[in-house]
């Protein structure tokens, strides 16, 4: 996160107070701008942690593999009753099928997660000021803006969605932003003269 301006910090103030207000609210007065950017390392701590799970996964499944062959092994050896037949195939199907799903769905997170790091740019994905928000390379003057939220999606995780009049939708990862949704609350307030705030109703607590 970067603060731009004359002192590249909040003013002094410190605070502003809404229009028609009693008293100054808990909403940041900056100078100039403020310009959020990508936290990059988080993004790929995330990429590194997912493919730790897939090793995992992968070596979990080679012991259940290894244990149910000794099993068979030692029924085969033995002439136990127990591990023969369906008894066997099932506790099979079921132990090599959890496994699979469960490694199955990490690929899929470390991918994500990748992708995700890849695609971040180093230049903020998002600053704002007092004409408007810069949103992804999109330029929204504050009138121009309907709505700011905070939304949670199981596929997409939780994102920052600027929706213009007109009805089109940008969206961020807000986990993957180097600022508290708070502060963004905060900066559209206090930019937009308090006409938008970000809405937090859609987000899992």
């Amino acid at each position: 996160m970067a603060y731009a301006g004359s002192s590249g910090a909040p003013s002094p103030a410190g605070l502003v107070s809404p229009p028609g207000s009693p008293g100054p609210s808990a909403v940041p007065a900056y100078t100039d701008q403020l310009a959020v950017s990508y936290a990059h390392d988080r993004a790929w701590g995330e990429a590194r942690r997912w493919r730790r799970n897939v090793i995992m996964r992968i070596v979990s499944l080679g012991v259940t593999f290894v244990i149910l062959v000794v099993l068979k092994v030692w029924q085969i050896r033995h002439g136990s009753a127990v591990w023969a037949g369906w008894p066997y195939w099932a506790l099979l199907g079921v132990s090599l099928g959890i496994s699979l799903l469960m490694g199955a769905y990490a690929v899929l997170r470390f991918l994500q997660a990748q992708r995700r790091a890849e695609g971040l740019t180093a230049e903020p994905p998002l600053v704002f000021n007092r004409a408007g928000v810069l949103v992804a390379g999109q330029r929204r003057h504050w009138p121009e803006v309907a709505s700011l939220a905070a939304r949670s999606s199981f596929v997409h995780g939780d994102q920052f969605v600027v929706t213009a009049a007109d009805g089109r939708t940008v969206r961020l990862p807000l986990d993957l932003l180097e600022v508290a949704p708070s502060t963004l609350d905060g900066a559209a307030r206090a930019f937009s003269g308090f006409r938008r705030g970000v809405d937090f109703s859609r987000m899992d607590n």
